[in-house]
């Protein structure tokens, strides 16, 4: 327990639509913050940006967001397995 991570995160996708003329490209961008509690309960927050231009103007955007969130595991998520 007390483990503490953070993560910087980036990623694009791009789409072409077949069916009619259109261009997409999302772009999404932030950081995540982990927290483990305790052996059971990891606490979360993540701030996170998206933004999309499109050849087609009315379904362009931009977007902040703010994620926390709360884990329970009533395991581990990952066991080691022992080598011998």
């Amino acid at each position: 327990s007390g483990a503490t991570t953070l993560t910087l995160f980036t990623e694009q996708l791009k789409t072409d639509f077949q069916n009619f003329v259109r261009e997409d490209t999302e772009r999404n961008s932030g950081l995540r913050l982990n927290y483990r509690a305790t052996r059971h309960i990891t606490v979360g927050l993540e701030g996170r940006r998206t933004e999309r231009s499109s050849t087609d103007p009315t379904e362009e955007y931009e977007e902040n967001r703010v994620f926390l969130s709360l884990l329970y595991t009533s395991s581990p998520l990952f066991s080691p397995m022992p080598t011998r």
